[in-house]
C-alpha cells in the first residue's frame, strides 16, 4: 500500500522562556517498518510523551515513546485497537513500576496515526491538539476550557484503565496538525488559527512559541501529498529518533518482563545481575589471561632469545621441564576459562542461563505456585530468547524439551488447554478480522484489502472445500454498488430479520460512510441503503442486528447507534442507545453482542466486561478464573446462543489465548495452541456446537481446533 501522504516534520521545546535546540525527548514520529503487522504498512505514528508529576531523565521520556511505536507497528486489527494496545503497554509497565516501591512515575500522552486518508488522533491525561484541515482549524479536545473534566483527565501510571480519547479526521493534502502540551489551551484561538496557516512548519512554530513564551513542548506536522516537494525534516522510511550519547540514568536498568507479578520479577531482576556480573568478571579474567600471556611470551623472548648461543640455558633439565609445563599451564588455562565459561557464544551463554534458571524454579516448592509459575515464565521467556540467538545447523532438541517441560507446568497451574490448530484457509496480504459460521458456509472479513470472503468447508469442518474461495462483489472496498461506492468496511453482520432490509437471512456489511451494503447467499437480489447520523460517528468498530434493529458500537464517541426499521429501511436517524446522566464511559471497548432477550453485553480491551439491559447497568464480573490466568487483555469474542453451547468465547491477543466463560462470567477453560506462534495474531472467534469445533482468525489464517 503506497503512502498517502508525506510528513514535514518540526519541533517546540521552550523551558521558561528558554528556546531548546533539541527534540522533546518524549517526540517521536516514525513510519512503518519493514516488519509492520498487515494494515500498518501504510501508516505515520506521531507520539508526544509529557511529563505528568515528578519529571524523570531524558531517556526516560525517549523509551516510552520508542515503546508506543514499537506496540502500535505490532499489533493488528483496526486503528483504534492499536492505539488502545499501546497505551495498555506503557500503562501497565508504569503501573508495575509504581507498586514495586520507589519513585513513581506518571506521564501523560498524545499520539496520531495516519493511515490512508484518515487522521486519528488520541490523548491520555494532559494535552491538546490543533488541526487545520482546509479552511477548518479543529481542536482536540473540542472545548477545553469549558470541558475541563475531558481535558485534565488522569494520566498513565495512575489508574487500572487509562482513560483515552479518540478522535478521527478525514484529512486533505497541506493539512497541518500540532500536538502539544496543555498550555497550548492557554493561547487566544484566532492567533493559533493565524498561525496554523504560516509559510510552513518552522514559522508555524516559531508563531506559536510567540503566543506562549514561557513554556510549550509541541511537534509540528504537514501533510503534503508524495509528488510535491519536501523539506528535509525527517528522512524518509525512517523516524525521528536522536542519536544519544549521554549515559543511562543513575537508576539501575533491568529487563522488563510481563509475566505475573511477584517472584518472577525478582528472579529475572537476579539472573540479569548476576549475568551482568559474570560478563563484568569473565571480561577481567580474559584481561588477565591476556596479560599473563604478554609476561610469558616476554619470559620466552628473554629466556629463549637466539642473541647468545652461549647462554642457552633450555637445553639443561630446567629448560625441558619449563618447554613441559608451558603448554601444560596454557591447556590449563584454556579448560579453566571453559568452565567459567569464558569465550562461551551468545547462544551458548543464553542456554546456559536457561538451564540455569529451570533449576532454580525446579527448586521451588510446591507450596509456591505463585512463585513456581513466575519462575518457569521465566524460563519460557529465556528459551524464547535463545531460539532468536540459535545458529543454523546447531540442533534444538535440548531447548525444546526443556520449553515443554516449562509449558506442562504453566498449563497445569493455569488450567491451561493445549489444542492443535489446524490451518482451515489463508488469504493473500490479509488480516482477517471479522468471522461469521452459517453451517458449512464461512465468511470471513480482510480488514487490510477491505474484502468480504466467501469461503465452503468440507463436511468434517476441518478443510476447506476445493476451488470454494470467493471475494463477494459487492463488498470489498471501492465497489460500485448502485449509486454508491464502498469505503473502509467497519464490520459485518448476519441478519435474520430482514424488516428494514430487502430480505431476511443475508449477510450485511458496513462501511465508514454509513453505506449498508447486503449480500443473498440463495438469490441475486442485492439490497443498499445509506444510513443517516453518520455526522456524528467517530470511531465505530463493531455491528449487530436484533429484531430488524441495526447498533453500530462507537467507543470514540462513547455511544451504541440504534436504527430502527422505518418502511422497510433505516430511513431515520439513529437514537442513542445510552441516554441520561448516568451513562457508562465505554470508550474502551472492542467488541459486543446482544442475547435473545436484547441484553447487550459489551467487552472492554482490559479484559472486563459489561452488561445492559435498555441502556441500563446490570451487575457482571467474570468468576473463577484461575489465579495468574485473568485475562488483563481481551480482543473479540462469540455469544454463541446454540442450546447445546450457552457460552462465550473471548479471545485475547497479547495471551494468545481463547477463554470459554459461561453467559453468567464463570470461567470454563482456556485453549492455547501447541505453536503459540499461530495464535499471535489472534482476531476473531466463532464455534461450530454440533462438531466441537472453534474456528479462530490470525493475521492472514482462518484456525480450526476441536473442543474434546
Amino acid at each position: 500500500m503506497a503512502f498517502q501522504y508525506e510528513s514535514l516534520v518540526g519541533h517546540l521545546f521552550v523551558v521558561n522562556g528558554r528556546t531548546l535546540a533539541s527534540p522533546p525527548p518524549g517526540a517521536l514520529i516514525e513510519v512503518a517498518p519493514k516488519n509492520a503487522s498487515r494494515g500498518r504498512e501504510a501508516d505515520t505514528l506521531y507520539v508526544l510523551v509529557l511529563p505528568s508529576g515528578q519529571p524523570a531523565a531524558s531517556l526516560f521520556y525517549e523509551q516510552l515513546a520508542e515503546m508506543a511505536a514499537e506496540r502500535y507497528f505490532n499489533s493488528s486489527g483496526s486503528v483504534t485497537a492499536g492505539l488502545r494496545a499501546m497505551y495498555d503497554l506503557i500503562n501497565r509497565n508504569l503501573l508495575d513500576h509504581n507498586k514495586a516501591g520507589g519513585r513513581v512515575y506518571e506521564v501523560n500522552m498524545m499520539c496520531a496515526v495516519l493511515h490512508d486518508r484518515n487522521l486519528i488522533l488520541s490523548r491520555c491525561g494532559l494535552g491538546m491538539a490543533v488541526l487545520k484541515n482546509g479552511d477548518q482549524t479543529l481542536y482536540f479536545p473540542t472545548d477545553p476550557l469549558n470541558e475541563t473534566d475531558v481535558v485534565f483527565g488522569p494520566p498513565l501510571g495512575v489508574q487500572g484503565l487509562p482513560d483515552v480519547r479518540l478522535k478521527q479526521f478525514r484529512v486533505q493534502p497541506g493539512a497541518r496538525l500540532v500536538m502539544a502540551d496543555a498550555d497550548l489551551a492557554d493561547a487566544d484561538r484566532a492567533e493559533v488559527a493565524a498561525a496554523m496557516t504560516a509559510d510552513d512548519v518552522s514559522a508555524m512554530l516559531m508563531q506559536m512559541k510567540n503566543l506562549l513564551v514561557r513554556q510549550i513542548t509541541a511537534i509540528g506536522v504537514e501533510l503534503i501529498s508524495p509528488e510535491e516537494p519536501e523539506d528535509p525534516f525527517m528522512p524518509e522510511g525512517s523516524n525521528s529518533k536522536r542519536v544519544l550519547e549521554s549515559p543511562l540514568p543513575e537508576e539501575k536498568q533491568v529487563d522488563r518482563v510481563d509475566i505475573a507479578p511477584g517472584a518472577g520479577t525478582q528472579l529475572i531482576d537476579t539472573i540479569t545481575d548476576t549475568r551482568d556480573r559474570a560478563q563484568i568478571g569473565m571480561s577481567a579474567a580474559a584481561k588477565g589471561v591476556a596479560r599473563g600471556a604478554e609476561v610469558t611470551n616476554g619470559l620466552i623472548d628473554h629466556y629463549l632469545s637466539e642473541e647468545d648461543d652461549s647462554e642457552r640455558w633450555w637445553s639443561g633439565p630446567l629448560g625441558i621441564a619449563a618447554a613441559i609445563s608451558i603448554p601444560v599451564l596454557v591447556v590449563g588455562l584454556v579448560i579453566v576459562m571453559w568452565l567459567l565459561n569464558i569465550g562461551q557464544s551468545e547462544y551458548e551463554a543464553c542456554v546456559s542461563q536457561a538451564f540455569d534458571t529451570a533449576t532454580l524454579a525446579r527448586g521451588i516448592s510446591s507450596s509456591d505456585p505463585n512463585g513456581t509459575l513466575s519462575a518457569w515464565n521465566a524460563v519460557l521467556l529465556k528459551v524464547n530468547e535463545c531460539d532468536t540467538l540459535r545458529p543454523e545447523g546447531i540442533p534444538d532438541q535440548p531447548m525444546r524439551d526443556l520449553q515443554r517441560e516449562g509449558q506442562t507446568v504453566v498449563d497445569t497451574l493455569l488450567n491451561i488447554d493445549r489444542r492443535e490448530a489446524i490451518p482451515v484457509a489463508s488469504f493473500p496480504s490479509a488480516q482477517l478480522s471479522q468471522v461469521i459460521l452459517r453451517g458449512l458456509t464461512m465468511y470471513t472479513l480482510d480488514d487490510n484489502n477491505d474484502i468480504v470472503y466467501k469461503i465452503e468447508l468440507t463436511g468434517d469442518g476441518r478443510s476447506l472445500a476445493p476451488n470454494t474461495m470467493e471475494p463477494i462483489p459487492n463488498m470489498r472496498r471501492g465497489a460500485p454498488v448502485q449509486q454508491f461506492t464502498v469505503d473502509d468496511i467497519i464490520d459485518i453482520a448476519w441478519a435474520e430479520d430482514g424488516s428494514a432490509l430487502s430480505q431476511g437471512n443475508v449477510l450485511i456489511a458496513l462501511d465508514a460512510n454509513g453505506v449498508l451494503v447486503e449480500h443473498s447467499p440463495t438469490i441475486l437480489v442485492r439490497g443498499v441503503q445509506r444510513l443517516l447520523g453518520t455526522e456524528n460517528w467517530v470511531a465505530p468498530v463493531a455491528i449487530q442486528v436484533w429484531r430488524g434493529n441495526l447498533y453500530v458500537l462507537d467507543p470514540g464517541a462513547n455511544q451504541i447507534w440504534r436504527y430502527s426499521p422505518t418502511g422497510g429501511s433505516y430511513q431515520g436517524a439513529p437514537t442513542e442507545y445510552f441516554a441520561g446522566q448516568g451513562r457508562p464511559n465505554i470508550t474502551r471497548a472492542v467488541d459486543f453482542a446482544i442475547d435473545e432477550n436484547g441484553v447487550v453485553y459489551l467487552l472492554y480491551g482490559d479484559g472486563n466486561m459489561g452488561k445492559y439491559r435498555s441502556g441500563e447497568n446490570e451487575n457482571f464480573d467474570f468468576t473463577m478464573f484461575p489465579p495468574g490466568q485473568e485475562m488483563g487483555t481481551s480482543t473479540q469474542f462469540h455469544f454463541s446462543t446454540s442450546p447445546i453451547s450457552q457460552y462465550m468465547y473471548i479471545t485475547s491477543q497479547p495471551n494468545r489465548t481463547v477463554y470459554k466463560v459461561t453467559h453468567a462470567g464463570t470461567f470454563v477453560r482456556s485453549y492455547r495452541t501447541f505453536d503459540e506462534d499461530q495464535f499471535a495474531s489472534v482476531t476473531d472467534v466463532i464455534v461450530d456446537p454440533s462438531q466441537q469445533l472453534v474456528y479462530t482468525l490470525s493475521g492472514n489464517t482462518v484456525f480450526v481446533y476441536s473442543e474434546e
